[in-house]
């Protein structure tokens, strides 16, 4: 289908062009002039004309299939390189000492990657974020901090920052063996395609995961809920006022993620993102307050 939409246009605008000129080289030649013609010269005029659109049809497709030799296909599994991992050639080094003390936006904030220190600035209201997602082994993201790039790391310090620090994904729980992962470190897994299949309600532990960051460490006892009120004023909910001072409502309803299916998109075209397959999705049974009746009971007008 992809060949036959990039063919028909071809076919189109050869067909213009080269009709067009075998018709006048006819025309020289052979056949009589249009204003001469008669309803007896009908079928001989269908012959030409067939001849031409042939002709045209035959040059449009050499066209296309030469356009294809010439032509590099580019794979999604195809990375954009980067040097992340060795010294740039003509920046300076610097020590993870001197990393450190940017550390605020009137400094401008400083942080290192592999070998390279870059720095972030925040321009008045158009600002650069980088989200850090611990997934800094993915080419397109250091491709991205290469644009950044100030300078290089002092080989001697490469890991310092690190040091002493606990790995801030220890306590996430413990998952399913069967899901895939598309990332460990935050963990995104789905389940698989035959798993999601037997039941229509998708059992917790097969629900895909989506993460950005660690899973937070929650007690129950010291939730708060802040919201912000029409009057200016900051409220607070507890966990126990959430169960207790709203209606209690439960519905079953599917929860897909958006990115859901990209490794079939990347085959097509790469884009970012992780690499989902076709079962980031999950149908369930929630229960809980809903959010209309919570922002109702701070006099919102809904």
């Amino acid at each position: 289908m992809n060949c036959m939409r990039k063919f028909l246009p071809l076919c189109k605008g050869v067909r213009t062009k080269w009709s067009s000129s075998l018709w006048v080289c006819y025309r020289r030649q052979s056949l009589p002039r249009m204003s001469t013609w008669s309803s007896k010269d009908e079928s001989d005029r269908s012959r030409w004309r067939n001849a031409a659109v042939l002709a045209s049809v035959a040059l449009a497709a050499a066209a296309f299939l030469e356009g294809k030799k010439k032509t590099r296909v580019l794979h999604a599994k195809e990375a954009p390189k980067t040097s992340a991992d060795k010294d740039a050639e003509g920046l300076p080094t610097y020590s993870a000492q001197d990393v450190a003390t940017h550390d605020t936006k009137d400094k401008r904030i400083w942080v290192t990657f592999a070998l390279a220190a870059a720095a972030f600035l925040e321009v008045k209201k158009k600002t650069r974020v980088l989200h850090a997602k611990a997934v800094l082994k993915s080419p397109e993201i250091l491709a991205l901090l290469e644009t950044f790039r100030i300078g290089n790391l002092k080989a001697s310090d490469v890991g310092e920052a690190m040091k002493g620090t606990a790995d801030p994904y220890s306590t996430d729980p413990k998952r399913h063996p069967a899901l895939k992962p598309a990332s460990m470190k935050p963990f995104n897994a789905e389940p698989p395609i035959s798993i999601l299949t037997d039941s229509y309600i998708t059992p917790s532990e097969f629900f895909y995961v989506r993460n950005h960051l660690p899973v937070p460490e929650i007690n129950p006892a010291e939730y708060e809920l802040e919201i912000a009120g029409l009057d200016g004023e900051e409220h607070t909910l507890t966990l126990d006022d959430l169960k207790t001072k709203f209606p209690k409502v439960t519905i079953t309803s599917v929860v897909q993620c958006a990115g859901s299916r990209r490794s079939e998109l990347n085959k097509v075209k790469k884009v970012k993102g992780l690499d989902w397959g076709a079962c980031a999705i999950g149908n369930a049974t929630w229960s809980g307050a809903r959010l209309i009746d919570v922002l109702k009971h701070f006099n919102f007008d809904l």
